[in-house]
């Protein structure tokens, strides 16, 4: 993996919670990342990206799941070079979010190494390859 010093900025969509936070912490330990905006739900999101123009957006599917569909294929067509992880619960939810162009689509139990390797992965942003191995026994 090829890291640079290069800081990385984040929007994180979330519910408020214990998942959300523990991605805040998780992040803020980064010392690359730059968190650059936060939201509850998809719908404040797409504005935001064209805001703040993130590198990497990481979205929990639980949110709203067809919502989360809909701001990927939205943003797909209209930015596609922004990093998209979402953060799944279920092996359907993975495909489905891989088939409408999320980048990577992590199993909530592996994100530890998992969540880390998507954030700082390079070429970044402009990387368009679909990270499917993310299954891997623990």
């Amino acid at each position: 993996m090829n890291q640079s010093s290069a800081t990385i900025r984040a929007i994180l969509i979330a519910r408020p919670g214990i998942l959300r936070n523990s991605l805040l912490a998780f992040l803020r330990a980064m010392p690359q990342v730059q968190i650059a905006a936060l939201a509850e739900h998809p719908d404040p999101a797409f504005a935001m990206l064209r805001e703040h123009t993130p590198d990497v957006t990481i979205v929990d599917v639980d949110i709203a799941e067809d919502q989360v569909c809909a701001l990927v294929r939205q943003i797909r067509a209209e930015q596609p070079p922004i990093k998209f992880i979402t953060l799944v619960a279920s092996l359907r939810q993975q495909a489905l979010m891989l088939s409408v162009g999320a980048n990577y689509a992590l199993l909530k139990g592996f994100l530890d190494d998992d969540l880390r390797q998507a954030i700082l992965m390079r070429p970044y942003p402009q990387s368009s390859q679909k990270n499917t191995q993310n299954t891997k026994e623990k």
